[in-house]
């Protein structure tokens, strides 16, 4: 299994976890969790992508990006007006290619 590394590169609105742009946070091999902040909607967002990239499944191929190598998705808080928080949006990579 790959170890992966998620980054955020856009937050549209207000992130309630407090994510900001060039938060980092990453997956490893035993699908361990490391980072300062960890959300539970970004997590459950990001899930279907995760054991297809650690199994080794080029994102553009299934879908999960127009770049090879990497993939972005987003949280499921849709933000203002309906929620107070907002949108991030995540690329996942492999932290060692």
């Amino acid at each position: 299994m790959k170890h992966l590394l998620v980054e955020v590169v856009e937050v549209k609105g207000r992130c309630i976890a407090g994510y900001n742009v060039g938060d980092k946070f990453e997956i490893n091999r035993n699908v361990s969790l490391f980072g300062d902040k960890l959300c539970y909607f970004a997590i459950s967002s990001i899930m279907p992508a995760i054991l297809a990239l650690q199994l080794g499944n080029e994102p553009k191929e299934i879908g999960f990006s127009k770049e090879k190598g990497v993939a972005y998705l987003q949280c499921s808080d849709p933000g203002e007006p309906l929620t107070p928080g907002g949108t991030v949006v995540f690329k996942i990579s492999d932290k060692f290619s």
